[in-house]
C-alpha cells in the first residue's frame, strides 16, 4: 500500500519514500526546515492496517493516537532591552524583530534579531 496522508510541511523519512508497504509496517514523518512535529499521542508514526473489508488504510498506532502534523517553529518572546523597546510582529521561524532606543540613548549591537529554524533569536 502507498497513499500516505500528507503532513505538509513535512515528509517521510528517506528510507520510506517511493515504496509500497505491507500491513503492520510503520512509516515515520519528519518536518521540513523551520517546522517541528506537533507531538501527537503515539509519536510520529503511522501504521498500515487491514480493515474488515481487506482494504489497507493508514492509521495512527492506537485509537487514542492522532495524525502527525508539522507546525512552524516559534522562538518565543525576544530578549528585552533597557531604555528601549522591541517591535514584535511575529515570533515564528523566519520572522524578524526590531529594537529601538528611548530618546537620549544609543543602540549598541544589532538593531534586529531573526527567528532561526532552531527556535532561537539570532543576529544576521
Amino acid at each position: 500500500m502507498n497513499g500516505l496522508p500528507s503532513t505538509r510541511p513535512g515528509h517521510l523519512g528517506p528510507q520510506e519514500r517511493g515504496r509500497g508497504f505491507l500491513p503492520g509496517e510503520k512509516v515515520r514523518y519528519r518536518c521540513d526546515k523551520g517546522y517541528e512535529l506537533e507531538r501527537p499521542v503515539g509519536g510520529n508514526a503511522l501504521v498500515c492496517r487491514v480493515e474488515k473489508r481487506r482494504s489497507a488504510v493508514w492509521s495512527p498506532p492506537s485509537p487514542s493516537s492522532s495524525w502527525p502534523s508539522c507546525r512552524r517553529v516559534d522562538c518565543g518572546r525576544p530578549p528585552l532591552v533597557d531604555n528601549g523597546m522591541v517591535e514584535v510582529g511575529d515570533t515564528r521561524w523566519n520572522s524578524t524583530v526590531f529594537y529601538l532606543c528611548d530618546a537620549g540613548y544609543r543602540l549598541l549591537g544589532n538593531d534586529r534579531l531573526h527567528c532561526s529554524s532552531r527556535a532561537q533569536w539570532i543576529s544576521r
